[in-house]
Parts: C-alpha cells; structure tokens; sequence
C-alpha cells in the first residue's frame, strides 16, 4: 500500500513540476570592467537558495555551491574559444548548536552566518576580480559566461531514496543528505535523476552570458551597451 501511494505521489510530482519548482531563479551580470589592470565584474542571482533549500539544510542536508567564470574568445563563425577559466566553491551547512548557517570556502575558516548574510555571501559579487587585463587583447572581442550549480545532495543518499520509493522506508533521513555529484548522470537511472529533479532535491543552474566586448586602453566596451542578455 505504501508503495502504491509513494508511486502515486512520485506520477504527480512529474505531473505538475511547476507547482513544486514555482521559485523564479535569476541571474544578474551586473557589471564588467577594468580596476587596478585587473577584469572585474559585480554579479547577483536570486531565488537559488529558496525556502525549501534552506529548509533541508536546517533539516541536515549540505550543499555545495560553483561559481564556474569562462572568458571566451567571440568568434561568430566558428565556435567561441575558452581562453580562461575560474572556479570558485563553498559549503554551507547548519550548526544546530549555535542555530546559524555554516559557509566554508576556499582559503577562508568556516564562518557562521545568519539568513541574511547567508544570501550576500553566496548570491553576490562586488567588485570580483578575475584576471589581469592584459589577458584581453585590444578591440579583440570576447564573452564573458558565468555558471551558478547548486548541489544538494550526492551518491551517498541514493540507496536511500531508492528504499523510499520502493516503500521500504516511511522517510527519508535528511542527515544522509550530503553534497557532490549529479546522481542520475552517473548511474544512468532516469526516474530517480527525474524524481531528484522534480523534488528539488537535484542540481540548480543559473547561468548569465554578456554581449561581446571588447577593451581598448582601460575601459570595456560592449557592443549592444549592456552587461548581460
């Protein structure tokens, strides 16, 4: 019986992926220029970190969050070529002791956190900088592509879900729910990639790509006056 009804529900949450996916993520490139001969750019997304994510990591789930910055080479012909790349993760969890968010990065002591700083620190860039400037070649034009990934969950959990939707469990154990890798991509398992997806439990992906520029001395110049499409 039970197994019947968690089928049951796992056909609706297939049925209507909209009323469970209902948050809106957006991304914004604010802005890309040259400061002290370094690229820089200002950057904020919104609704990545939603109720619900934030709900399992207070239930015990962690997440991993990728920034992955391209530069690329605008060729319109032939096929954008990547001439760097820069990728920045971090961690959150929560202290249940202290009842504050955990954000650990890279080269930084774990930092607790309150809801606030939580979504600047994680959402926001001001003032970022990337590369020398001497790595654009002048007029030469170029794309600027960031990509935000959002993990909540690894391989770790996957017998686990797979339990549950057989009805072997009454559910699930949030504090199995650990970070890494896309589970169906590795496993080739489509309804469990499709139920991961569905339930939110799955990869987010906000992405922003600029209009080609290019720099000529120390400024930017794009070419249809905007920093983002």
């Amino acid at each position: 019986m039970k197994k019947t009804i968690k089928s049951v529900l796992f056909v609706l949450f297939c049925l209507f992926p909209a009323v469970i996916l209902s948050a809106e993520r957006f991304g914004s490139l604010d802005s890309l220029f040259v400061r002290n001969d370094s690229l820089c750019f200002s950057f904020h997304e919104t609704g990545g970190l939603d109720e619900s994510l934030l709900k399992g990591v207070m239930r015990g789930t962690t997440v991993i969050i990728e920034y992955q910055v391209q530069l690329l080479d605008s060729r319109p012909v032939w096929s954008d070529r990547l001439v760097a790349e820069k990728r920045m993760r971090m961690k959150i969890h929560y202290d249940r002791w202290e009842q504050r968010f955990v954000l650990t990065r890279h080269n930084h002591d774990p930092e607790l956190m309150d809801l606030e700083s939580l979504h600047k620190s994680c959402s926001e860039f001001s003032d970022y900088a990337l590369w020398p400037q001497t790595i654009l070649e002048e007029e030469k034009q170029y794309i600027f592509l960031l990509r935000m990934v959002i993990q909540p969950m690894s391989m770790e959990n996957l017998a686990e879900i797979r339990q549950w939707l057989e009805g072997e469990m009454d559910e699930l154990n949030p504090k199995a729910l650990k970070q890494t890798r896309s589970i169906g991509k590795q496993t080739g398992d489509w309804l469990l990639q499709l139920f991961v997806n569905v339930s939110g439990f799955g990869d987010r992906v906000i992405q922003v790509k600029s209009h080609p520029f290019h720099r000529t001395d120390d400024e930017i110049h794009f070419e249809d006056k905007k920093p983002e499409i």
